[in-house]
C-alpha cells in the first residue's frame, strides 16, 4: 500500500494544512499510513483559554482524529498523536480502507477521551459545566481531496459546535442550597449524529444537558441550531430562566460577556404569568391572578395553553365558534381542560349545545372542578406556556371565592372593584387588599350597577394601576354552540362549582349589572377562564 504524510496546520479555531509534492511512496501490508502534523486552537482533550477563546493541544495527551471519505459510509481510520502543550503537534495512523482517486476525505476531531476506535454518536447530555469538561465534547472537521500521487495535504479544520458560559448562580431553593441545573429547549440536543461520509455533525436526539450544580459559572458545548432564533431554557427542582439567541447557535462560537459569564435570570416560576396583586378569597386564604385570560392555542402545530399578553385582550369571534380543533379560543365550555373526567364532553373545542348537551360537561355527576375532579380544572391539569409550564400551578376560584372577592373582603382602600373601560375594551378592574386611592382615582366603585363607561382609562393610565396589582376582566362575549356573540358588551367568567348536573357558577358582567352568583348557566356555554395562583 502507499505511504502518504499529512501536514495539518491550525491557529485559533481552524486547523490548516498545506500541500506539498509527492516526495516517497512506501507501502506497507495494513493500508495507508498518514502522517499529520496539527496546529490547533480549539481542541477537545485540548486546553480551553476563554479570555481569546483559544485552544491548545494538551501536553503528553493521547489524542485522535478520525478519517471519513465521501464515497464510504464508516469511518476509513483513526490517527493518533501526543500533544505538546503548544498549538501544533504530530498525528499517525492507519487508513484501513483506501480511498478512491479524488475522492474528498473529512477529517474529524472529537474530543478528548477517544479509544482510537469510531463513533458514530455522541452524547451530550452529561456535561458537568466545568471548563475542564468542554474539551470532552469538541467537534472540529476539515476536508482534503485524495490522491494517490500525493503525500501531504493541506485542509481546514473547522469548530463545528459552539461554547457557551453562563451565570446559573441564582437556581438556588428558598434555603439558598445549589440545585442541580438542566438545559433543554427546542433546539437544544442530548446527542448528535457523526456523518463520515458527508463530512457534517447534526444533533440527533433533544433532551437535557446536566449543567451541574449551580454555580457563578457553566461551560456548555452545544450544536448549532438551524432556526435563526434559538431559545435555551434552564431548570433546577424550584427555578426556571431563559435566554434567547437571535441569530441562533452558530458553529465556531464563544458565547460569553467579554471574558464573563452570560447571566441567566433564575425565576420562580411560582411567580411566572401572575399578577403582584394579593386578593384575599377567605379570611384565611390569598391568591394572586394570572395577567391574562387562559387561551388554547390550537393553531400550533402543537396546541398549547397560553394567557394572554394583556390584560384586557380576547379573541373574539375569530373562528372559535367552529368545532375545528386547529383554532385558537378563549371561550370554553364547563370543564374542558382536556382531561377525560368519563364525561361526553371535556376537550377544550368542545361546542355541542344541542337539548340536553349541558350535562355532558364537566364530571359526570354533581361535582366542583376540585379535589377528585380537581383536573377537570383548566388550570390544575394543563401546563400554562407562560404560567410556569407545569401542570397543578393554577385553579379556578369557586363560587364562594368569588363572592368573597367582589363583595365580603377587606381592602386598605375599602375599593374592591370597579366597572371600566381599558383601552377601548369594557369590563371590570378589581383592586388588591392593598390598594391605595392615591395610586388612581376611580369613580363609581364597589358598585354593580355602575356603567362601563364610568372610568375611561388609557392603555397607559393602565400600566400605572396593573403595577400596583389591579386585574381587568374584559367583556370577551360568550359562545353559543358555533355562535360568538356580544363581545365587549358581556362576559362571563366561569367558576369551579356546579349548580347542578346541567349548570355550573359563573361571575356574569354586563354594563348595568354584576351578578355573582348565576348558576342557571349552562355547561355547554362558552365562557372566560381566569385562573388564579395561591399566594398562601
Amino acid at each position: 500500500m502507499k505511504r502518504l504524510t499529512l501536514i495539518l496546520a491550525a491557529l485559533a479555531l481552524t486547523l490548516s494544512l498545506s500541500q506539498c509534492k509527492k516526495t516517497e511512496t512506501p507501502t506497507t501490508d495494513e493500508g495507508i499510513f498518514i502522517t499529520l502534523k496539527a496546529g490547533y486552537g480549539n481542541g477537545a482533550k485540548t486546553d480551553f483559554a476563554p479570555a481569546t477563546g483559544a485552544f491548545v493541544w494538551t501536553e503528553d495527551a493521547m489524542e485522535y482524529i478520525y478519517v471519513g471519505g465521501s464515497q464510504h459510509d464508516a469511518c476509513l481510520g483513526a490517527l493518533s498523536g501526543t500533544g505538546t502543550g503548544t498549538n501544533q503537534m504530530t498525528f499517525s495512523g492507519t487508513l484501513t480502507t483506501t480511498p478512491n482517486e479524488g475522492e474528498t476525505l473529512h477529517f474529524f476531531y472529537l474530543g478528548k477521551g477517544r479509544n482510537g476506535s469510531a463513533v458514530s454518536t455522541m452524547d451530550f447530555s452529561t456535561q458537568d459545566g466545568s471548563i475542564e469538561n468542554v474539551t470532552n465534547y469538541h467537534i472540529a472537521i476539515g476536508d482534503g481531496n485524495y490522491s494517490s500521487s500525493t503525500v501531504n495535504y493541506a485542509t481546514t479544520l473547522n469548530m463545528a459546535m459552539a461554547i457557551a458560559y453562563f451565570d446559573v448562580n441564582g437556581f438556588k431553593n428558598a434555603s439558598e442550597t445549589a440545585e442541580t441545573v438542566y438545559l433543554h429547549g427546542d433546539e437544544v440536543y442530548s446527542t448528535a449524529t457523526i456523518d463520515y461520509q458527508n463530512g457534517t455533525i447534526a444533533g440527533s436526539t433533544k433532551g437535557n444537558i446536566n449543567l451541574g450544580t449551580a454555580t457563578a459559572g457553566k461551560y456548555v458545548v452545544l450544536i448549532p441550531s438551524v432556526s435563526t432564533e434559538t431559545t435555551l431554557k434552564f431548570d433546577s427542582d424550584s427555578k426556571t430562566g431563559a435566554m434567547t439567541f437571535l441569530r441562533g447557535i452558530q458553529a465556531g462560537k464563544y458565547y460569553a460577556n467579554s471574558d464573563a459569564a452570560l447571566s441567566v435570570a433564575a425565576n420562580n416560576p411560582m411567580d411566572e404569568g401572575a399578577l403582584p396583586g394579593l386578593y384575599s378569597v377567605s379570611a384565611t386564604k390569598k391568591v394572586r391572578f394570572s395577567k391574562g385570560n387562559l387561551q388554547y392555542i390550537g393553531s400550533a402545530s402543537t396546541p398549547y395553553w397560553q394567557f394572554a399578553d394583556k390584560q384586557w385582550e380576547t379573541l373574539g369571534n375569530n373562528g372559535q365558534g367552529s368545532t375545528n380543533q386547529k383554532v385558537d379560543r378563549d371561550l370554553f365550555g364547563w370543564g374542558t381542560s382536556g382531561w377525560n373526567n368519563e364525561n361526553t364532553y371535556y376537550n377544550p373545542w368542545d361546542t355541542d349545545n344541542r337539548t340536553g348537551s349541558s350535562y355532558g360537561y364537566g364530571p359526570l355527576g354533581d361535582h366542583d372542578l376540585t379535589d377528585a375532579y380537581a383536573n377537570a380544572d383548566w388550570g390544575v391539569y394543563n401546563s400554562i406556556s407562560n404560567g410556569g409550564n407545569q401542570a397543578n400551578q393554577w385553579r379556578t376560584l369557586t363560587q364562594p371565592e368569588w363572592a368573597y372577592v367582589f363583595n365580603t373582603r377587606t381592602t386598605s382602600s375599602g375599593i374592591r372593584y370597579a366597572k371600566a373601560n381599558v383601552n377601548n375594551v369594557n369590563g371590570v378592574i378589581l383592586l388588591p387588599d392593598d390598594w391605595s386611592a392615591s395610586y388612581y382615582s376611580l369613580s363609581n366603585t364597589n358598585q354593580n350597577g355602575a356603567s362601563f363607561g364610568s372610568n375611561e382609562i388609557s392603555s397607559t393610565q393602565w400600566s400605572t394601576l396593573e403595577q400596583h396589582g389591579a386585574v381587568f376582566l374584559p367583556a370577551a362575549g360568550y359562545r353559543n354552540g358555533t355562535s360568538v356573540g356580544s363581545v365587549g358588551s358581556l362576559g362571563f367568567y366561569w367558576s369551579a362549582s356546579y349548580s347542578r348536573s346541567n349548570c355550573a357558577y359563573c361571575v356574569e358582567i354586563r354594563d348595568s349589572s354584576l351578578t355573582l352568583s348565576d348558576g342557571n348557566i349552562g355547561r355547554c356555554n362558552g365562557h372566560s377562564v381566569r385562573l388564579v395562583r395561591s399566594a398562601q
